[in-house]
């Protein structure tokens, strides 16, 4: 009989003894030690890795899918982390992005890096994304995430991955146009970008574009976003923001050139869910009607000079170096 596996990975619990000296007298061997400590609703996964067969780890994969997971569950599904006007002017800021950096492509595959707004409902860009012209993609390291964003869907089954975006389960150059909205910002450790934007670049065709937002550390709200996350105040883990300087050399070295860089959501992230959740309380429609008016005055702030100091997420478009080497006359100036 022909062999068709390389590998074999069994999950045994460590209470049952039994059948672990049968898997070693099958001559598996041990290479990891999962589990989680949970009190309350704080959950913290962890992972234990042999030395010297580091190769096969997965552990930081893993505690982020159990980070991701516990998240998703902590909101009933009627709750979403967002307030749906905020929600709705996210979405607007996203799907805006994408139009003016060449819109859906004509042909090809579409990915989306991940499936938290999918999941949780008003900023969800997905079912946007989907053309007529070839498959869209949304991913995520989390099955609980990806689950429930393809129970809110209506398209394909095949449109909801599980998957890592630092190791993609995806041919080279198999997609068209790769968004990935703010996803590649949540890592623990910072070296993931590079190793994330590596893989976006390989599974990115010739011809494809990367448009990509990250949270943005020139923002003069960042500090007060950050001190929010440690203590504790925000929903999500939050890893490393980014200035368009910084987000442009990690492109460059991927494999990348950047064609068109700006800045979008002008919106004082916690100010304005703050502002938002006082209007609802108080229920005053003109109070509602004049804070909503003037967020959405405030994205005029992306064609000033300032905008690197107002948005939340800084942005850029992105093409392989093998083309922009074909097409030079294609590059555009970065803003200033």
């Amino acid at each position: 009989m022909e062999r068709t596996l390389n590998r074999v990975v069994t999950v045994i619990m460590p209470e049952n003894t039994a059948s672990l000296r049968h898997a070693k007298k099958t001559q598996y061997h041990l290479f990891a030690a999962m589990g989680y400590i949970k009190l309350g609703k704080w959950r913290r996964g962890s992972c234990r890795v042999k030395e010297g067969i580091r190769s096969l780890s997965f552990s930081s994969c893993q505690s982020k899918a159990v980070s991701w997971d516990h998240i998703a569950q902590s909101f009933r599904r009627e709750n979403h982390y967002l307030d749906a006007f905020l929600g709705k002017l996210k979405k607007q800021a996203h799907l805006s992005l994408i139009e003016r950096r060449g819109g859906l492509p004509k042909q090809g595959r579409v990915l989306k890096t991940d499936l938290f707004e999918e999941a949780m409902g008003a900023d969800s860009l997905l079912p946007e994304l989907s053309s007529a012209h070839g498959l869209t993609v949304g991913m995520d390291v989390a099955v609980t995430i990806t689950h429930r964003a393809q129970a809110n869907s209506t398209l394909p089954t095949n449109a909801h991955l599980v998957a890592d975006v630092r190791h993609l389960p995806f041919a080279d150059s198999s997609f068209a146009l790769i968004i990935s909205p703010s996803t590649l910002d949540h890592f623990p450790d910072p070296s993931d970008l590079g190793k994330s934007l590596r893989e976006l670049a390989r599974v990115l065709s010739p011809e494809g574009r990367l448009i990509i937002t990250l949270d943005n550390r020139q923002n003069i709200f960042d500090p007060l976003l950050r001190l929010a996350n440690r203590l504790k105040l925000t929903p999500y883990y939050l890893g490393r923001s980014y200035t368009i300087k910084e987000l442009c050399t990690e492109l460059e070295a991927a494999g990348f050139t950047v064609e068109d860089t700006t800045a979008i959501l002008h919106n004082p992230r916690l100010v304005a869910v703050a502002i938002v959740r006082l209007a609802r309380i108080l229920h005053w429609p003109l109070f509602t009607r004049l804070i909503q008016q003037g967020l959405i005055a405030a994205q005029r702030f992306e064609y000033t000079r300032w905008r690197y100091f107002t948005g939340s997420f800084v942005a850029a478009k992105a093409v392989r170096k093998s083309r922009s080497l074909q097409h030079p006359s294609a590059l555009a100036t970065l803003s200033q």
